[in-house]
Order: C-alpha cells, then sequence, then structure tokens
C-alpha cells in the first residue's frame, strides 16, 4: 500500500546509483534512523547488560565471548530491523514502497532470515552447532518476527518458554537457554505449532486483511494519543487488554484530578498522556515483578537459582531508567500544546512551568528507581552474600541519569541523540562502579555516596538552569 509520505517519518536510505536491485531495495526498506538505533541498541546490550553481569559474578570479561555475544547480537537486531521495516508497510502513513517489489521482499526477508541464522549459529560454541540447536533458532527468529505482527505470541512464548525449559531438565543460568533447545525438545516443537498458528491465521486474512487493519488500527491509536510512540500493543486483542490494565490507575487518577478541585498546574500535566504519568509505569514494574516472582517461586522448587538471579535483576534495575525514555517523546510532541496550556489562567510559564514538569518527571524517576531497587533487594536474598556490595553498587550507580528527567535537556537537538547520551550514561555509570568496586579495590560504602553525590549535584545544576531565560517549550 502506498499512501501520503509523513515529512516527519523516517526517511529511508538514498540507493546509490550503480546498486543491485536488491541492495537498493534493502536500502529502501530499512531507513537510515532504524540503522543508527539498532547499532544504539547493540552496544546498549553489550556494556549495559553484559559487561555489568559479567562484573557481578566478579568474572573477567573474555574477549572472545564479547566476541561472539556480538556476533548473535548483530543477527538477532538485524532479523528484527528487517522485519519492523516491513512491517512499517502496514500504515499509509510510513509506507514507501511499491505493491510491484511484494514478490521480491518475500524473498528478501527469506535471505535475511537465513543470513540471521548463520550470524547466530557462528557465534555460539562448537558444541552447540548441532541440528537440534539449528531448529530451535530458526524456529526461534522465525517466531520473533511472527510475534512482532502479533503482540499474543511474543508475550506467550516468553511466559510458557521458561517454564519450558525447566520442565525438560534446563537449569537456569547464561546460555542456559540456548542449550535447552537441544535438551528441550517439547519447546521446539511448541515454537513450530505457534508458528504454524501465525502462519495460518496470516493466509486466511489475505494481503488485504494483513495490510488494512494494521493501518486501521495505527490511525485510531495515533488520533486517540498522539503522544504515544508505537501502536504495536493496540494492534491486538491482547494488547489492548494489557494497555487498559496498565492504564487503570491512570484513568482513576484522572478521574479523581478532574472530579476534585486541584491546582491548574497538575490539572496540565495530562496533556503528556497515560503513558507519561508513573501510576502506568508502576502496574508495568509490579505486573513485571509478579512474572519473576512465579517464576522464581517454580524454579526454587527445581533447584538452586543464583547462577540466572543476573537477568531479573538488571531487568529491574533497568526500570528506573522507563521513565526517562518514556517521557521524552510525549515532551517533545506536546510542545504546542505545553505553549497553549501556559496561556490558561493559573498555570505558571516559562520556567515555572519547566519547574513543574520537573517535578513530574523526578516523581517518575523515584519511582521507578524504587521499585527497581526493591526488587532487586529481594533477588539478593537469593545471592551469596559477597555478591551484595555489587547488587547495591550497581542499583546506586543509576541514580545520576536522574538529570536526563529534566525538560530542558529533551528539547536540545534531536531526540535520538537525547536518548543516546542517556543510554550511556545509565550503562556506563554502573559498569564503571563496578569495575572500581572489584578492580580498583575502592569500598561499597564510598561508591554508593559517590554515586548520590553526583545524583545530587546534577539535580542542583538543572534545578538551577530550568530557571535561566531559555525560549518556551511551546
Amino acid at each position: 500500500m502506498h499512501g501520503a509520505v509523513d515529512p516527519t517519518a523516517a526517511r529511508p536510505l538514498r540507493p546509490a546509483a550503480g546498486a543491485s536491485p536488491w541492495l537498493r531495495l534493502l536500502r529502501t526498506a530499512v531507513p537510515r534512523k532504524h540503522l543508527l538505533q539498532a547499532v544504539s541498541g547493540l552496544l546498549f546490550g553489550l556494556f549495559g547488560m553484559a559487561l555489568p553481569a559479567l562484573l557481578l559474578n566478579r568474572r573477567t570479561p573474555d574477549p572472545e565471548l564479547l566476541a561472539r555475544g556480538l556476533v548473535i547480537g548483530a543477527g538477532i537486531v538485524g532479523w528484527v530491523l528487517l522485519v519492523h521495516g516491513l512491517l512499517k508497510q502496514n500504515t499509509p502513513v510510513a509506507a514507501w514502497l511499491l505493491p510491484g517489489q511484494v514478490r521480491r521482499l518475500r524473498l528478501l526477508l527469506a535471505g535475511g532470515w537465513l543470513l540471521a541464522l548463520a550470524a547466530i549459529m557462528t557465534g555460539l560454541p562448537a558444541r552447540l552447532q548441532t541440528g537440534p540447536v539449528v531448529l530451535g533458532v530458526a524456529a526461534l527468529l522465525a517466531f520473533a518476527g511472527a510475534g512482532m505482527r502479533w503482540l499474543w505470541l511474543w508475550v506467550g512464548f516468553w511466559v510458557v518458554a521458561p517454564f519450558v525449559l525447566v520442565a525438560g531438565g534446563t537449569r537456569l543460568k547464561p546460555g542456559g537457554s540456548l542449550e535447552g533447545w537441544a535438551v528441550a525438545p517439547w519447546l521446539v516443537a511448541a515454537v513450530l505449532m505457534l508458528l504454524g498458528v501465525a502462519l495460518t491465521r496470516l493466509l486466511r486474512e489475505g494481503g488485504a486483511g494483513h495490510l488494512d487493519r494494521p493501518a486501521g488500527t495505527w490511525m485510531r491509536s495515533r488520533a486517540l494519543d498522539p503522544t504515544a510512540s508505537v501502536a504495536l500493543p493496540a494492534s491486538t486483542r491482547w494488547g489492548r487488554w494489557l494497555a487498559r490494565l496498565s492504564e487503570a490507575p491512570y484513568h482513576r487518577w484522572l478521574r479523581r484530578c478532574v472530579s476534585r478541585p486541584s491546582s491548574a498546574a497538575r490539572r496540565a500535566m495530562l496533556v503528556f498522556g497515560p503513558g507519561a504519568h508513573w501510576t502506568v509505569h508502576l502496574a508495568w514494574s509490579a505486573a513485571v515483578g509478579l512474572l519473576v516472582a512465579a517464576g522464581l517461586a517454580w524454579w526454587l522448587r527445581r533447584g538452586s537459582v543464583e547462577a540466572g538471579l543476573w537477568g531479573p535483576m538488571i531487568g529491574l534495575m533497568s526500570m528506573a531508567l522507563n521513565p526517562v525514555f518514556a517521557c521524552a517523546q510525549p515532551t517533545r510532541r506536546t510542545e504546542a500544546e505545553q505553549g497553549l496550556l501556559q496561556l490558561a489562567p493559573g498555570v505558571p510559564r516559562g520556567g515555572a512551568w519547566r519547574r513543574s514538569v520537573a517535578r513530574h518527571r523526578l516523581a517518575h524517576f523515584a519511582v521507578g528507581w524504587a521499585a527497581g531497587a526493591a526488587g532487586c533487594g529481594l533477588l539478593a536474598q537469593w545471592m551469596p552474600p559477597a555478591m551484595w556490595p555489587g547488587v547495591a553498587v550497581a542499583v546506586a550507580a543509576v541514580l545520576p541519569s536522574v538529570v536526563f528527567v529534566f525538560p530542558d535537556l529533551v528539547q536540545r537537538g534531536s531526540l535520538a541523540g537525547f536518548h543516546r547520551r542517556a543510554a550511556l550514561v545509565a550503562c556506563g555509570g554502573p559498569v564503571l562502579a563496578l569495575g572500581l568496586l572489584h578492580y580498583g579495590g575502592v569500598p561499597a560504602g564510598a561508591l554508593v555516596a559517590a554515586a548520590v553525590a553526583v545524583a545530587a549535584a546534577g539535580l542542583a545544576w538543572r534545578w538551577h538552569a530550568l530557571g535561566r531565560a531559555t525560549p518556551p517549550l511551546a
């Protein structure tokens, strides 16, 4: 479907004059913006998840292991990037491909699937390069592509797969999920069955159904909530149910705010939408925490889970960063609405308005950080006492990223550049702190105090900057 082009949408790469038709098609399908996001996400996964996990376990980073992780990550990110670029053709505003290119796109998708499979198998150790593992990884890649189209498949897989792995006898440990493909054939069978269901449903809908329904959902969600960054959760029945469940506390607060007397500044915060309220983030944190608790309760009955706690712990630590990234886009997309609100009586203007928004953002960050710290503290009860200082240091090292919740930083430069700077600070802080703890001999108490001092200095610096004579947000 070829519709009108949005001037603010991501522009595709400009094909070279002498490039082959396949290369020109690939450059057209994958925008330049998505490539930059993919590289940033790959580096974020390496330095923000792999290195802290190794440092928490007091292990020296192995260059060969990191290289293998980069190869595997490149294969996964490349596949997701290609599928995401092709799914954008379902939206009439972002579509830029011609209908005659559909057949070649299918071949391009199959080639990308094989290349991603080859990259992942190259990064795996030789002992895992077996037939069942190849089948399992290929099925997982295909299933991930289908899960991006139907959210209920993706959510159902990550809820069911760990329990199937444990039932098959695989211990929860780093790399255990990959080894599970060889020892838990039931998981491969379940993935293939669900993938068959997805493909059958796609064929029954036909090309028009596959094209029109996501396009209509995308336009409706954008009309109802202009602050939303993506419409994937609302494109399925399960996604809409999850969205309503997570936004239920926000709507309760909204009814209370409208029905009772409240300040104009507090009501003005409604312009940022439900995704910018701390109750939504707290609801998602509670849902993730309940899933982690249920999984741990099951795994504790099967044996020790000490080696596998680093994964949920890093996920819980990242909850404090959700407000940093989730509040930036609504702030940028509602600049005109914010300017109009400042004309209403009782709404602060200029620096006072920016401080009001900053207080709103600080409440977001405080709730997210407290939820992540509480979850890490509970998980640490199953870890050796020698790892407790590292957990405390890693949680405290996230605090300096609080400076990125201020609205004046969001307005400067591009939003993608802001996200890269925030991710660099959020990842570099824990990595640097854990390195100083384990290899520099710096006491844990001193590192925690330093993180708190840096966060306090950043808060004072940005709070003073909000009152300067800067251009308004509108």
